[in-house]
Formats: C-alpha cells, structure tokens, sequence
C-alpha cells in the first residue's frame, strides 16, 4: 500500500521546497497557478516542472468530446514525458439542461491507451466509478468543495459562517472525508485500476483523516495539498471549526474516523447515466475551470498546440 504526496502549485520554489520537507512524488497545476508563477513563457515554465521528475498533472478545459480529446493531443504531444497526466474534468457541462454531461466519460474511453488521465472536478463516488470505468488512470475527489456543498445546503455562507481552512467534522454524512471513504470502498468491492487521488484539501487533520483511511483501507493513494497545509502539518496544528488552532492527535482522528456512519455503498448508483454526473459543484467548477483558462492567451496557445506565451 502507497500513498504518494502531491502538492497543488506551480511555483518552482514552493516545489523545490516541498520535495526536499515533505518528500512529495507529484504536482498538481491549472492555467491559474501556471499564468501567476510563469514570468511568460507558460509552456517553458512548465518544462521546468515536469524536469523536476514529479509526476504532472496539467489541466483541459474543453465543453465537449471533441475539445477535451484534441486538447490533450496537443499537450500530450507538446510533452511526451511519462511523469504527465492530463486532466480532464468529470462532467464539462456547466448547466443541469446542457447536453454534454457523458462527453468526458467518452474522451477518456478514447483517450486512456494514449496517455495518462487523471479525471477532476469529482464530488461523488457515481462519478468516480463512471470515470474508473471509462479507464482513467487517476481520478481527483475535491473533498474540501464537498464539505462547502454540505455546509451551504445547511444555509451556512462560505467567509461569513466559516472558513477556507476550517475543519468539517468527518463524521457528517455527506462529508468529503465520508465521500472518500466510501470511494476507497468502491474501488475494493470493484478492484478498480484506477488510483484516488484527494484534492481540495483544507486543513491538516483532513490530510491525516485521508491518510488513516488509506492505511486502513489498504488502497494506494495520492493526496494533493497547497504548501501551507504542508506547513500546518509540520506544526502539528489544524484550523477547528470555530476558527482557532488545535494539535493535530492520531488518536483523536481514529476516533473521530470511528464515528463515521456505516457506508451504505447500495445506495450509489453506478449507472453510466447523465443524471449520475450532475452535481452542483462539478457544473460551477467546469464553468470556472473553462473561465480561467480561457482568459490566458498563453494558456489557450498551449491547449492548441502553439507556442505557449502569456
């Protein structure tokens, strides 16, 4: 059993640090993060990355088949090394009505015997088994969206009744921790392929929550985390509810991990349906995902195989 750590950056100095502090094996990037540490030239700051040996994941913004799957040609010939994934997100649809929500399950079909995939944008295991199936290699929960998705169906406002970095307990159903465990589940009962990876981390007792479960599961893992959640675990500290700072304890996380409520896997639908697709959070980061890359020139130049400048 392996758990690889990954940091969520594009800043080569936060990369270079995190390799020598924390031992990370990959780096997660999109357009953003790319277009703020590049000094112009996005696509040869980007070589730099990928000659860092890390595992790379890079990011498509394509709204349907035929863009997702030319798009990750283009970068998937613009760099051919084996340490690069090419992400396609779950769902590109950004509406419930829009009549795209298979068309990434159909990219990845296409595209899984060429390159390496790592499918993001998941809030559900229904998409995470749909993506596993269609073949790709990783697939990326965003546990701390999920955990915003619960709070704010509750009518709690993000910046006003909590916190970036503030802890959802794991035991509340629905939480992004319980999400992931009964994706690791999932891939048990199933003997899926494919490899969890945990993103929108939001804190150090979530990473070590994600961490204990892994163990316990037996399922090999990444964990993609910012510098700063790094940082907060090397303190030993992690951000509660309330907002103030608490120790980090393994037993106190076992027993709260304890506390999780029996994960009825029955209840998930595992049909290859639109309908286990949609999800709020997965259409707003689609929609984001696209605006962002879209408003960098050098980004765009990139995902149509130019020469990639800001």
């Amino acid at each position: 059993m392996a758990i690889i750590r990954s940091l969520d950056s594009a800043d080569l100095n936060e990369i270079k640090e995190a390799i020598e502090k924390y031992g990370i094996g990959k780096v997660t990037t999109n357009p953003s993060l790319l277009h703020k540490a590049s000094t112009g030239d996005i696509g040869g700051y980007l070589r730099e990355i990928i000659d860092t040996g890390l595992l790379v994941s890079i990011e498509t913004i394509g709204k349907n088949k035929d863009e997702l799957v030319s798009q990750a040609r283009n970068l998937r010939k613009q760099f051919p090394q084996e340490n690069i994934y090419v992400k396609i997100p779950v769902d590109p649809s950004f509406s419930r009505e829009d009549e795209t929500h298979l068309h990434a399950l159909l990219a990845i079909e296409e595209l899984h015997s060429e390159m390496n995939l790592n499918t993001t944008i998941v809030h559900s295991p229904s998409q995470y088994f749909l993506a596993a199936m269609a073949g790709s290699q990783v697939i990326s929960p965003f546990l701390g969206r999920i955990d915003d998705f619960q709070r704010e169906s509750k009518g709690l406002v993000a910046g006003k009744d909590f916190g970036k970095m503030d802890y959802f307990p794991a035991w509340n159903t629905g939480s992004g921790v319980f999400e992931f465990a009964r994706i690791l589940e999932i891939t048990k009962q199933h003997n899926l392929k494919s490899k969890p990876l945990a993103a929108s981390i939001r804190n150090g007792r979530q990473f070590k929550e994600i961490e204990l479960l892994a163990e316990e599961k037996m399922v090999d893992i990444i964990i993609t985390a910012p510098l700063a959640i790094y940082q907060e675990l090397d303190q030993g500290l992690y951000t509660t509810e309330d907002g103030s700072k608490k120790s980090i304890n393994d037993d106190e996380i076992k027993s709260g991990l304890a506390k999780i409520p029996p994960l009825n896997l029955n209840e998930i639908s595992l049909k290859k349906t639109a309908e286990n697709l949609v999800h709020l959070k997965t259409l707003a980061g689609a929609k984001t995902f696209f605006e962002d890359g879209s408003a960098i020139t050098g980004y765009l130049a990139l995902l149509d195989g130019k020469t990639a400048t800001t």
